[in-house]
This record gives structure tokens, C-alpha cells and sequence, in this order.
């Protein structure tokens, strides 16, 4: 069974900064006992990135080159999806 989770901020994990132009962190809380992947989609549903993340630390990322707006990333592991909101401003 596959448990999927929208959030903003949480225990779980946090984003930063957001707002922000470009560069971005997500810093994950918990200790996964998998290595999952994470897609970037734009408001509009397209998916402009995509990858694998390390069980624990912190996942960098890039949409400078995007326009400005609001982008989700969602982070996959094995039986969880987490969902958070990005805020991209222009450069």
C-alpha cells in the first residue's frame, strides 16, 4: 500500500528558500531505508526535472533557467510520496 502525503513543510523534510531564483535545498529529516527519486513539475503538470536522492541529507536542485511561478517537487521512495511547493521568482 502506498501512502502519498502533500505537504509544505513538515517533519518530514523542509525546502529552502522558498521564494526564491533558482537554486534550491531540500533537506530531508528522517533516515529512509531506500533511495527514492524526485520530480519537478510546473503548474501546469509538465515535469521539467527529474532524479535519484541519497537516503538521508540534502538534495540540491536548479530551475534557473524556468520561468518564474509555482513548481512542485515530489519525492518517491519505495511505498511514500511527499509533495511540496516551490515558489520560483525571476532572476
Amino acid at each position: 500500500m502506498m501512502l502519498i502525503v502533500k505537504i509544505m513543510q513538515s517533519e518530514i523534510l523542509s525546502v529552502f528558500p522558498t521564494p526564491g531564483t533558482g537554486e534550491y535545498y531540500i533537506r530531508l529529516k528522517r533516515i529512509f531505508p531506500e533511495q527514492g527519486k524526485y520530480v519537478i513539475y510546473a503548474a501546469t503538470g509538465d515535469e521539467i526535472q527529474s532524479g535519484s536522492i541519497v537516503k538521508d541529507g540534502v538534495l540540491s536542485f536548479s530551475i534557473r533557467d524556468n520561468p518564474a511561478g509555482i513548481y512542485f517537487i515530489r519525492l518517491i521512495f519505495l511505498d511514500e510520496i511527499y509533495t511540496a511547493r516551490i515558489i520560483h521568482l525571476p532572476n
